[in-house]
């Protein structure tokens, strides 16, 4: 089967529009480092990859049967990321985010796009944030 890969279209608030993934399902979550690929299927039943390129930090939960995406955001401004995520990004280096050096370097990177963040918003099921280098899709 072929396949393509495009660039993301994001509206001014950096959610995902094009491909449209709002009430799609996000049927599997692949990780092999740098790389994570997400399996989504669109309310047309096209099958999608959201592709995440040099992954640094990935976490997903309430993976379930059915998970239904109400929005995916991509961006790189921190101050879109409220304490709870980079927590959960971050796991036992949790101590670290209260260090205002290592927000601004997370920070730094986010403003000179050598990382972005990519957080998937649920209906039901999975929520997701990650931060890596580009995202991009494949239709196949």
């Amino acid at each position: 089967m072929m396949q393509h890969s495009e660039p993301l279209r994001l509206d001014r608030d950096g959610i995902v529009r094009h491909p449209n993934v709002h009430d799609a399902r996000l049927e599997a979550i692949s990780v092999q480092k740098p790389q994570a690929c997400l399996k989504i299927v669109d309310v047309e039943g096209k099958h999608l990859d959201l592709v995440l390129q040099g992954v640094e930090r990935l976490h997903a939960s309430n993976f379930r049967e059915g998970n239904i995406i109400f929005d995916i955001t991509t961006g790189n401004d921190i101050s879109a990321l409220d304490r709870s995520e980079l927590a959960s990004l971050f796991g036992t280096e949790v101590e670290r985010l209260k260090q205002a050096h290592f927000l601004e370097a997370i920070s730094s990177r986010l403003a000179n796009g050598e990382l972005l963040f990519v957080r998937l918003v649920p209906s039901y099921g999975c929520s997701l944030i990650a931060l890596c280098g580009q995202v991009s899709f494949q239709s196949h």
